[in-house]
């Protein structure tokens, strides 16, 4: 019986030695979501940010010419 008793306590803790990594590799597995999903969201703010940057300098790139020509036109219909 003692024998018995013993058997059963050393697969239980086993048990609970396989529970406790298992748990622990869960762990490890949420946090790598956790940073990836995190350093996602900053890729994503970053190409944001680079698109909103490219128009605006599109805008002011435009805008440079629109004013180029129209002081071409205006220094050539006072010639």
């Amino acid at each position: 019986m003692r024998g018995l008793t013993r058997q059963l306590t050393l697969r239980l803790e086993t048990a609970n030695e396989r529970e406790e990594e298992m748990r622990s590799t869960l762990r490890e597995i949420d946090n790598k979501l956790l940073r990836e999903r995190e350093s996602r969201q900053g890729e994503n703010r970053r190409r944001r940010w680079s698109r909103w940057i490219a128009i605006a300098s599109q805008s002011a790139f435009q805008t440079a010419i629109q004013l180029a020509f129209t002081s071409l036109l205006a220094t050539n219909s006072r010639v």
